[in-house]
This record gives C-alpha cells, sequence and structure tokens, in this order.
C-alpha cells in the first residue's frame, strides 16, 4: 500500500505545467529570449531544452516504438540484456592470430572480427582452431571475396559438425560503402550477396551482409546525415536483391546494420535507437509484417575521426563513453577498437584495454541487468525522435535525388556531408571544439617517434564524374604540426626546439588566462614553454623578454594594459631583442593599430585559425617550407 507520510508530503508540493515553469524561467532571465539563452543547438536543427516533464513524453508520437526493444529473446537467457563484445583482429600468419582469438574468447570477449579487406584470406582452418562457433561469434568482413568467404566457412562448420543453427556473427560485405570511398565497384557485387545469402540460408542466426554508416560518419556527416544515408542504402540493396529473387524477410532477417559511435554521449543512444525504429518501419513498407524492431541486428563500432595520435591513453576514455552510448542505445554487438588503433598494430595490452571496457559495462557496471535503461527518459526519448524525423527527412531528400546511387554520382551527398564537416574543421582548427591532448591541454613531456607516425592517407583519387567520401580524424592538422616540429628536433637535436617566452605583466587575473592559453597554444605544435616570468613593470618585461633565449616572446596582460603600456613594450622590446618574433596574448580592437605599428607581429585569440596561425610561425622558424 502506498506510504500515507510520503503522500502528504508530495501533496504540499503541488504540480506546475511545463507552461509555468517556462514562464518562470522566462521571468528570471529579465527579458533574454528563452530560446536563445538555454536552448542548446546542435547540427540538423536538433534542439535540447533546459528542462523536460512528462508533457514532452505524452506529445511524442510513438515512444513505445523505442523502448524495451532489446530483451534477450533466448529461451535460455543468461540476463535479461545481452550484447556481444567483439574482438577486432587483422589476420596474420594463421598460428598467431588464432592465439590472440582464443586469448581473447578466454578472458572476455564472446566474439571475434577477422578483417581480411587488405589481406588475403588464411588458411581459415588454422584461423579457427578450437574455436567453437555454436558458443561464440565469428565475424568477418571483406572488400570482393564475400562469397569465397562465406562458402568456406559453412564448409568448415559442416566438416566440424556445428549445429548450423547455433552459428553466429556477421558477414562485412558492403559494396556501396567501398564505391563511395574508392569509386570501384564490382558489377557481380549484388549477385555476390544473393549467393552468400542462400548460402547462409541454412545459418538463419547469422548476418550474411552489412549495411556500414562508418565511413559516412568518418567522412564528417551529421547524425541525421548518418541515419539517412543508411536508410537510403538499404533500400537500394533491397531494390537490387528483390529483383534478384531475395525474399524481403530473408534481406531484412540477414542483414546487419553497422555504425561508428563517437563523442556525442547523449545523441549516439539515442540514434541506434531511431536506427531500430527506422529499419523496422521500412521492413513493412516492403511488406514484412512480422519484423519488429527488436530484430533489427546493429553492430556498433568505436568510430575513427576523432581519435587522437598525442596523448592516446585519452583515446581510452572516449572508447568508455562511446560503449556505454552503444550498450544503452541498445547494440547487438560492440567492437572497441583499442587506443593505439589508428597509428600502429596494436598490441596484447591494448587490445586487453579495449576488451575491458566491454567487461566493465557488464561486469561491474551491471548493464546487462536492465533491458532499455533509456526508455521513458524525457529527454532522450525527445532526442530519438527528433532524430528518427530528421534521419527520415534526409533519407527522403536522397530519393527525390532519384535514389543513393544517382545522388552520389551528381555529387549531392558528398556537398551536404562536406559542408559539415568544414564547419567541424573549422571549430577544431580554431580551438572552440577540444580534442584534450592535441589541440588543448597537449602534453609537453609525451615521448613519440615521429618516424614511426605516417599521416599519409593511401591516396584514392576522386574520379573525374564525381568526388568520393574521404574519412578523416578531427586531430589530423594539429598532428601533423607537432610531427613536423618533432622530426625537425629528432634531426637537429632538442636544443633547437622553438622555446616561447611568455611575459606576464599588468592585471593579476587577465595575464595569468592569457598565458594558460599562449602556452596551450604554442604547446599543441610541440615548442617548448618557458617558465612564467611575472614583472611588475612593463620595462623589466621588455628587457627580460629581449635578453632571453626564446624564439617567440608573448605579451600577456589586460587589453586596458596594452592600451597602456604596450606601444612602450614593443618598442623597447625591438630596439634590444634580435631576431625574436612579438605576439600578444589578445587582440585589442581599440589600439590593434597603434600595436601592430609599434612591432607587435602576431595577436593569438579564440577566434584565429589556429593551425594557419602555427603554420607561419613554423615557416619562420625554418620548420617547414613555405
Amino acid at each position: 500500500m502506498p506510504d500515507q507520510k510520503a503522500s502528504v508530503l508530495f501533496s504540499e508540493f503541488p504540480p506546475y505545467s511545463k507552461e509555468a515553469w517556462t514562464q518562470q524561467a522566462i521571468k528570471d532571465l529579465k527579458g533574454a529570449d528563452f530560446n536563445r539563452k538555454l536552448t542548446w543547438r546542435l547540427e540538423d536543427h536538433l534542439a535540447i531544452a533546459p528542462f523536460y516533464t512528462t508533457e514532452d513524453l505524452e506529445a511524442l508520437p510513438n515512444p513505445a516504438g523505442f523502448q524495451n526493444l532489446n530483451a534477450n529473446t533466448s529461451p535460455t537467457p543468461v540476463a535479461p540484456r545481452e550484447w556481444e563484445t567483439r574482438e577486432y583482429l587483422v589476420p596474420g600468419h594463421p598460428t598467431e592470430t588464432n592465439k590472440a582469438a582464443l586469448e581473447a574468447l578466454n578472458q572476455g570477449a564472446s566474439g571475434i572480427m577477422l578483417d581480411f579487406t587488405e589481406v588475403g584470406i588464411n588458411d581459415l582452418e588454422a584461423l579457427l582452431k578450437d574455436i567453437m562457433p555454436a558458443y561464440c561469434s565469428v565475424s568477418f568482413r571483406t572488400n570482393n571475396s564475400a562469397f569465397a568467404i562465406m562458402k568456406r566457412y559453412k564448409e568448415y562448420l559442416q566438416n566440424q559438425q556445428v549445429d548450423l543453427t547455433l552459428v553466429t556473427g556477421q558477414l562485412g560485405f558492403d559494396p556501396l560503402s567501398r564505391w563511395m570511398a574508392t569509386g570501384e565497384v564490382e558489377s557481380s557485387c549484388y549477385h555476390q550477396i544473393h549467393d552468400v545469402l542462400e548460402v547462409a540460408a541454412e545459418l538463419p542466426q547469422f548476418r550474411a551482409f552489412t549495411v556500414s554508416g562508418k565511413l559516412v560518419k568518418d567522412s564528417g556527416a551529421t547524425i541525421s546525415q548518418e541515419i539517412g544515408t543508411i536508410l537510403a542504402m538499404v533500400a537500394t540493396y533491397l531494390d537490387q536483391l528483390t529483383e534478384s529473387g531475395i525474399a524481403p524477410k530473408q534481406a531484412f532477417q540477414q542483414m546487419a546494420i553497422e555504425v561508428g559511435v563517437a563523442g556525442k554521449y547523449f545523441p549516439e543512444i539515442a540514434k541506434l535507437r531511431a536506427l531500430r525504429y527506422l529499419i523496422s518501419r521500412m521492413a513493412e513498407a516492403y511488406g514484412v509484417t512480422d519484423f519488429g524492431p527488436e530484430q533489427v541486428y546493429i553492430s556498433a563500432e568505436s568510430a575513427v575521426w576523432n581519435k587522437t595520435i598525442f596523448d592516446p591513453y585519452v583515446n581510452m576514455l572516449r572508447n568508455t563513453t562511446e560503449a556505454m552510448a552503444a550498450v544503452l542505445g541498445g547494440a547487438n554487438s560492440v567492437t572497441v577498437l583499442p587506443h593505439d588503433h589508428v597509428f600502429r598494430r596494436s598490441d596484447d595490452f591494448s587490445r586487453r584495454i579495449a576488451r575491458n571496457i566491454s567487461n566493465l559495462l557488464r561486469e561491474e557496471s551491471h548493464l546487462d541487468k536492465v533491458v532499455d535503461p533509456a526508455a521513458g527518459s524525457f529527454f532522450i526519448e525527445d532526442l530519438t525522435q527528433q532524430l528518427a524525423d530528421q534521419g527520415w527527412k534526409f533519407f527522403q531528400e536522397i530519393e527525390t535525388h532519384d535514389g543513393l546511387i544517382k545522388c552520389f554520382k551528381k555529387g549531392w551527398l558528398q556537398e551536404q556531408i562536406s559542408q559539415n564537416r568544414h564547419k567541424m574543421e573549422k571549430k577544431y582548427n580554431t580551438r572552440t571544439r577540444k580534442l584534450v591532448g592535441v589541440n588543448a591541454y597537449p602534453s609537453a613531456t609525451e615521448k613519440l617517434d615521429p618516424e614511426a607516425i605516417s599521416l599519409n592517407h593511401k591516396g584514392v583519387k576522386d574520379p573525374e564524374e564525381y568526388p568520393l567520401l574521404h574519412p578523416f580524424r578531427a586531430a589530423e592538422a594539429f598532428e601533423s604540426l607537432r610531427l613536423d616540429t618533432e622530426r625537425m628536433v629528432k634531426r637537429e637535436g632538442n636544443s633547437k626546439r622553438p622555446k616561447v617566452y611568455l611575459a606576464l605583466v599588468g592585471d593579476p587575473v587577465m595575464r595569468k588566462a592569457r598565458a594558460s592559453f599562449s602556452a596551450g597554444f604554442f604547446g599543441t605544435a610541440g615548442f617548448h614553454i618557458m617558465p612564467e616570468a611575472i614583472h611588475t613593470t612593463w620595462h623589466d618585461a621588455a628587457e627580460a623578454a629581449a635578453n632571453s633565449e626564446a624564439d617567440i616572446v608573448v605579451l600577456c596582460g589586460s587589453d586596458e594594459n596594452y592600451d597602456d603600456f604596450g606601444e612602450g613594450f614593443a618598442e623597447l622590446f625591438t630596439r634590444k631583442s634580435k631576431g625574436k618574433m612579438l605576439v600578444l596574448a589578445g587582440c585589442p580592437q581599440v589600439c590593434l593599430d597603434r600595436l601592430s605599428n609599434a612591432g607587435f607581429e602576431f595577436f593569438i585569440s579564440a577566434q584565429i585559425n589556429a593551425v594557419e596561425m602555427l603554420r607561419t610561425f613554423q615557416k619562420r622558424l625554418n620548420i617547414t617550407k613555405a
């Protein structure tokens, strides 16, 4: 029976409508616009309100369509919510790869992904020795050998007398993604998927082909663009496969949706939930009435575009929030790529750490004990609905351009993604959006061999007819700056590392703030930041800066200080110094021209493109050529 004391207590607080709360907020804002001041705007016109109530949930058309779809439907469930912890492996020597796979499976992984996109198909028997496909998942990724892999794998299973109905896994064969990335497509690719599906017909739990949004994600698409493009790819595959005689139900049942998960925690949760709902609605459009959202198979993998080479252990933190978003969003399988995946072949340690992220979410965070933790959250349900609406809208825009293939050949899809990519790059290059350890809070003590790192992509040239999608990492521009500095230091010695002198004078608060900004600014390019020097007068500051061993001197104070003594500082410094570059931390418009004429060559602030400015310094210091 209800607690009477609690009932009395709550009765003292009458309910208030959302409108009442909004009006109170408007009153407290004292005339400021409520939406502009308090509503958080994301890309795609997504809006996150400052608060939500039950009224927001009641206003949604079908929130139940997003909820409680991740229950374990196994007749002997281990937990209410299960997901596969999938280990990513690039096959090398069959015996060594098999050893790594068995180690992963014995240490918490419940499946393996063998990536054959860059290597030939090795001895399958040796690769899978002592692995039991009836009790763990075995997946493959390939460019052109889908049918050969599927046929050989099925023969292997039959030779091992494995019950085919128990076999789980995924064949990562997505010729559309490969075409959009390389311009290459096999004329028989749809026939190959048809043949693969026929071979896999006796493996009802194996997902025999994949529709991947990873390329779109890593090329700079918004989440809505990612959702809409995945839907367009599904429609393209279904049209081709049904024409070749594959029943829509079979295609949907044996299809895996693959997504990259990046740093936007709540939107990534909502993305997976929206995709599950929309794919099931597409199945309805193809006449498949008994394919519910819970049957959509989603495999989630760490996105690459937000991972970094410098301070790579921060990637562990990024991987953790991304894996958690994937689990809460309802992913069927989660592949956490090792923190060093983007710049070297991962070792046992980095693979173990990546694997244990998923293990921790299960064994210590107990996320397998709740079917759908996001269900009923006013905020996440609303965000799911917005993404479903915007993703469907983008899919419809692709369809108005005659579908994915013609749309891509026209260049429209690439242009939409490129526009968002340029916006993202601008935010990172101006440091308004942070990548910890790269364009913010760089580690000055980090040791890394620059010759062991290459940022060069395999030069895939755009065909003359249309551009391609090019994956990128947001950190690359800053990493390139720092690697150039490190290469110079390796050639000429650490004594040649550029030195930056921070001359602090005037207002204590502003000089400290601008010194911190300047240290972070130059530190991102690998420059040595000399100990801060606080001076009581601008004369002392100019004298000390001119006599220092620095290559670059930065004056740090307030705009008022600059107006008072900036010209005097610059003139005295210029007379006394030899070849040093003089920088002002800030950009005071009132006295900018006077300071520039007095000798300040550069002005650094939050508004400038840091990459372009730091390149200028490197050219002046002969680190890079013009």
